[in-house]
């Protein structure tokens, strides 16, 4: 493995592993674990299951873990399908000295059967590719090529997986482009989730939203009804995430999400 570079993040005392040229963690990262966290369900066992998919260097459990009102609730296992990036995922996790809260597995979403316990995650994180392969810009590095287009899964592999992984009644939470919200919801309905609630994110008040933070919770929570199979759901909206006021600085939001107020 070449040299990689060893990044401070927002949390103190907190690093990751990451090569400038491939892809680096962002603001999206940052949001969802912080969104999961805030959003994360209740449970009986001493200790949630927790599964971060598309894992990438880890830095979505890694920032969850250092989170000091989830690090001491909850395990994680990061699944990573690229040996190289699997191996940054590896040094986020040691150089945090995470070993005991983290698992990495080097594994395709696709084919999890064998991998991991069927319906044995209390919780799924993930911050799939954005873009459907060939769309938008195009590159010659295939890690970020990876990272951004749905190369080695589609958005329908990541449902797929987060149902086949999560336990009856299970909290799935994923980051996506708020344009494809609506084939979001329509697999949400397929793969039999229910009680979806959403926020989107915007640059400023006044711009389209970008991004869309989601939870999706399985049949069997709370005694909710079965979705899917021509059933429908009407997800809830949460009010919009800005990020950026007229001043063009952080929101007080944002701010407190990166520990700055």
């Amino acid at each position: 493995m070449e040299s990689f570079r060893i990044d401070k993040t927002h949390l103190k005392d907190t690093v990751v592993a990451q090569k400038p040229d491939w892809f680096c963690y962002g603001i999206d990262a940052v949001l969802l674990a912080d969104f999961a966290v805030k959003n994360m369900p209740s449970s009986a066992d001493s200790q949630m299951q927790v599964l971060d998919l598309c894992s990438g260097n880890a830095i979505v459990p890694v920032l969850m873990a250092k989170t000091p009102s989830a690090k001491s609730i909850c395990s994680y296992t990061a699944v990573e399908v690229q040996e190289q990036v699997f191996y940054l995922a590896k040094k986020s996790i040691e150089l945090n000295n995470l070993e005991n809260s983290i698992k990495p597995v080097c594994a395709d979403l696709c084919h999890l059967e064998g991998v991991i316990p069927a319906g044995s995650f209390d919780a799924v994180t993930v911050n799939p590719p954005y873009m459907v392969n060939g769309s938008g810009r195009q590159s010659s590095n295939r890690q970020k090529m990876i990272a951004r287009q749905e190369i080695l899964c589609t958005l329908r592999d990541v449902v797929s997986a987060a149902k086949f992984a999560l336990k009856e009644g299970g909290s799935f939470f994923m980051i996506n482009r708020a344009n494809r919200r609506k084939e979001i919801f329509a697999l949400f309905d397929e793969f039999n989730f229910c009680r979806v609630e959403y926020r989107l994110v915007k640059p400023k008040t006044d711009k389209e939203a970008t991004m869309i933070l989601v939870k999706a919770q399985g049949t069997g929570a709370d005694g909710l009804p079965e979705t899917g199979h021509g059933k429908s759901f009407e997800p809830v909206k949460h009010s919009d995430l800005i990020v950026y006021g007229d001043d063009g600085k952080y929101t007080g939001e944002v701010n407190e999400i990166y520990g700055r107020v």
